[in-house]
């Protein structure tokens, strides 16, 4: 999936700090149209970048996911002519960024002395 540049990273920026948000939210904080964002966050979502939160994924609500942080933190890195490969990138950077704080945590959730 091809991003829109700069709204798509423009989104992302929005939701880094894991809150929810709905497109008519996100619509009036990046003064775009609401149908505009539905379609923005339904192919972010398709993609991976963010989830549907919620009981029944009706709520309208979506968070950013640890792919979304990825790409967010890569942002300089993306081009059109090479967007599946940076998708691809972003859920290594992801699972690489997991890993790496799982290590930092035994099974109990305290931290190593």
């Amino acid at each position: 999936m091809k991003l829109v540049v700069p709204t798509d990273f423009e989104i992302l920026e929005e939701m880094k700090d894991g809150k929810r948000f709905t497109a008519t939210f996100l619509a009036e904080i990046l003064d775009k149209k609401s149908k505009y964002m539905n379609n923005r966050l339904a192919a972010l979502a398709g993609a991976g970048y963010v989830e549907k939160v919620g009981e029944t994924g009706n709520s309208g609500m979506y968070v950013v996911t640890p792919v979304g942080i990825a790409a967010l933190e890569h942002k300089d890195e993306y081009s059109h002519d090479e967007a599946r490969e940076f998708l691809k990138s972003a859920e290594t950077w992801a699972e690489s960024t997991d890993s790496d704080s799982d290590c930092l945590h035994d099974r109990s959730g305290s931290s190593p002395a």
